[in-house]
Formats: C-alpha cells, structure tokens, sequence
C-alpha cells in the first residue's frame, strides 16, 4: 500500500438517494468522496478519522474530498476547509496532474 500526503479542499455533502460510485449506498461519516485520479476503496484518513472512497466527487470540483454526513445543517456547517489529508491506495499517484 502508498500513502499520499496532501493538503486538500475538504466539504461534506448529503444523501441524493442514488448509491455511491462503488455501487453501495453511503455511511454516515463512513463515506467520503474521492477525486477521480484515486481508486475507489482507497482509504482516507483525515483529521485521525478514517473514510472509506466509496464515492467520486462531480467533475467540476474534481481534487476535493466530500465527506458523506447526515444533514445539510451539517454540511453547511462543515463548509470548505483545508485539510491534511492522507490518502492509502495501491496506486501512487503523485505522477498524475492534479
């Protein structure tokens, strides 16, 4: 496995009713989005607080990480943020743009 060390957008989002990319329906504070160079279950911890990438965020904000949370009010709340984030795959992917 390669851990990739980054700082990343961070933002939340809420359930659409439809599954994750991975075709399971997401978990509470469990799931997180993941930019699309990453492969899907790769895990993700930020914060010490380990997700699992379940889903992919929309192309136009491509590079984020969305944590998947239970409300909007929380969402909302949880905003846009800069974080560490350390990303556990079995693909470097430091060689793609991004």
């Amino acid at each position: 496995m390669i851990t990739n060390t980054i700082v990343a957008i961070c933002t939340a989002y809420i359930a659409t009713g439809h599954p994750c990319a991975n075709g399971k329906m997401p978990s509470i504070h469990h799931t997180i989005a993941l930019p699309r160079w990453y492969p899907l279950n790769s895990r993700v911890i930020i914060d010490g607080k380990e997700y699992l990438g379940e889903d992919r965020t929309n192309i136009k904000y491509n590079g984020r990480f969305d944590i998947f949370v239970e409300d909007k009010l929380t969402a909302i709340t949880f905003g846009k943020q800069l974080k560490t984030v350390e990303v556990i795959s079995d693909v470097d992917v430091k060689h793609i743009k991004q």
